[in-house]
């Protein structure tokens, strides 16, 4: 009679006399090889099942990882991408969040991917959670949001058109909009209300919340698709005011333009000053319990004192 006995990835069979089977001589010669063979495989697999970081779906997406204090680290991989592993190495969760190019706050080029980047993805790590972290126009990824296909999408403002199908974590930060102008043409212009712009040709970008109050106020605007494309129009005089956030107007305009501080100035008083937050879609499972993990990191990080730290290194304002 014989009994099996396990071995490392295959079968030997051994008598009750102790003597190999049909095929023992032949298998015992192969135990040393298979031994160190399937011990190297073990170990790789504790690698890869340890490892932080793991591939995600095609697009432009993060690569990044926690620490096993739950720190964040991470840097853009250029390709296809990763996640943020939760606190301790934990992955308790797993969520996709989609952004837009908004420098200096997000951006899919710089270092961290912008500071509210990193305050969204410090505050889910305390809880645990990993993320996949997904670059696209903004316009789009409202419609992702709309679907299901993503959780949630930042900085964003409520609006009565994306409450139809998002809802809103706690406030992150402070944003002041403001009207930038030619100097050459618009010198001394200052902001008191959008009726009083009536007459100017006012500019604007796809997938920004001003463009519903300015319909509300029967404004028309010459919309473009990005913000880029809105700061060319401005430059070569097609339009008279482009809005855009304080230090994401003058970054871009900066970037584009070398001359852009003789050119160019903004109006002292901001037509908006706002709290933004994670817009979270209705339509993702477990949205509401997600939402709770979040607000609770971005709690710790304000009591201490990371989100202020945080939010200074950038110049944004605290809620």
């Amino acid at each position: 009679m014989d009994h099996w006995r396990p071995g490392y990835g295959a079968e030997y069979s051994v008598s009750e006399h102790g003597e190999t089977g049909q095929n023992g001589a032949e298998e015992m010669r192969h135990f040393g090889t298979r031994f160190w063979v399937v011990l190297l495989l073990w170990l790789l697999a504790g690698v890869a099942e340890g490892g932080l970081c793991r591939s995600a779906a095609a697009g432009d997406t993060v690569v990044a990882g926690t620490t096993a204090a739950g720190a964040v680290t991470g840097q853009s991989d250029g390709n296809t991408g990763g996640s943020i592993g939760g606190q301790a190495g934990r992955q308790l969760a797993t969520v996709t969040l989609v952004a837009g190019e908004w420098a200096p706050y997000v951006s899919e080029h710089m270092q961290g991917n912008g500071r509210i980047t990193e305050v969204v993805l410090r505050a889910f790590a305390h809880s645990g959670i990993a993320v996949e972290l997904k670059f696209f126009p903004w316009k789009r990824c409202e419609r992702m949001l709309e679907t299901g296909e993503a959780f949630g999408s930042f900085p964003y403002v409520p609006t009565p058109f994306r409450s139809r199908f998002a809802e809103f974590s706690d406030p992150i930060f402070i944003a002041n909009s403001h009207f930038f102008f030619l100097k050459d043409r618009m010198d001394g212009f200052d902001y008191t209300t959008l009726q009083a712009l009536q007459g100017y040709t006012i500019a604007g970008a796809l997938g920004f919340n001003y463009l519903e109050w300015f319909a509300y106020d029967n404004l028309p605007v010459d919309v473009s698709p990005d913000e880029d494309s809105m700061f060319r129009k401005l430059a070569t005089g097609r339009v008279q005011l482009a809005p855009a956030e304080e230090r994401v107007g003058w970054m871009s305009l900066r970037r584009l333009f070398p001359d852009a501080n003789e050119r160019f100035a903004m109006s002292r008083t901001p037509f908006r000053s706002e709290p933004n937050f994670l817009m979270y879609s209705k339509a993702y499972p477990g949205g509401k319990e997600l939402i709770a993990q979040f607000n609770e990191g971005l709690r710790h990080l304000r009591e201490t004192g990371e989100l202020e730290r945080l939010l200074q290194e950038t110049g944004a304002e605290a809620p």
